[in-house]
């Protein structure tokens, strides 16, 4: 089944007996965009509809499945290893803060790997590419050459296409459409299996979507929360909403200023 048959599926505006699509529908629609088998007008079409509809937990977990059948990505084996995954689009106006965390946290012991980019539409804020850039570093599109990074310093950052580059080929797609789609979730959850997740995720009913993305992709430890931005920074002056993945549970978890001694 193609895009133009999960067109009809779907559903459109003047007619409301669509359904959502099953897993394994979304797995294959994946997989058809990015082996090239699509055109960029049928895509689009299909990204709106999807959004007009509203995506569920099934569709995006057969997404980044997909996603991650097709990438490359660095320390599938590592144990211990913590994936942070921050909105790609950046941010207006807030300073993106995961390099510094994840190198907080690299020298505290952990294992950090920073699923990033830069300049992704439809918004193109400040990521933590930009932070790496200032630091003199560089964001790694190489699997490979951020594994070593990791097991020698405890912290690495990869540009996500560097894992798939057909993320790339997606980009004009993404500027016309000119409004967020699945793929935001779908690019930020290309991390190994056994890894922790610690997941951006922005305001509004998503936050449930995201939690049961983790938790539908097999991960058992994890946290999606709303930071500011949609990062995974909280908010320093008002309750942070969160979900923590714990084994088969999904946990409600709120996050207070005065957690971190803030008045």
């Amino acid at each position: 089944m193609i895009l133009r048959d999960l067109l009809r599926v779907l559903g459109s505006s003047d007619r409301r007996d669509g359904r959502n699509l099953t897993h394994e529908e979304a797995y294959r629609a994946f997989l058809t965009i990015l082996d090239g088998q699509e055109s960029e007008i049928r895509i689009g079409a299909f990204l709106i509809a999807l959004r007009w509809k509203g995506v569920t937990v099934e569709e995006v977990t057969g997404f980044a499945r997909a996603a991650r059948e097709r990438a490359t990505i660095p320390c599938a084996e590592m144990p211990g290893l913590v994936c942070v995954c921050p909105p790609h689009e950046g941010f207006d106006l807030t300073p993106p803060l995961e390099v510094a965390a994840g190198m907080v946290a690299a020298g505290a012991g952990a294992r950090v790997l920073l699923i990033t980019d830069r300049n992704v539409p439809p918004r193109r804020g400040l990521t933590g590419a930009h932070v790496l850039e200032h630091l003199g570093l560089a964001l790694s599109w190489s699997p490979a050459e951020t594994e070593r990074a990791v097991e020698r310093t405890g912290f690495g950052a990869i540009a996500a296409p560097g894992m798939l580059p057909g993320l790339l080929g997606l980009r004009r797609v993404r500027g016309d459409v000119g409004v967020r789609t699945p793929l935001s979730t779908v690019e930020k959850l290309i991390v190994p299996a056994r890894a922790a997740i610690l997941l951006g995720s922005n305001p509004g009913p998503v936050l449930g979507l995201a939690a049961g993305t983790m938790a539908g992709l097999g991960h058992t430890t994890g946290i999606a929360v709303q930071g500011v931005g949609g990062g995974i920074v909280p908010s320093l002056t008002r309750r942070t909403r969160g979900v923590e993945v714990q084994g088969v549970h999904q946990v409600p978890l709120s996050i207070e200023p005065g957690d971190f001694g803030l008045d």
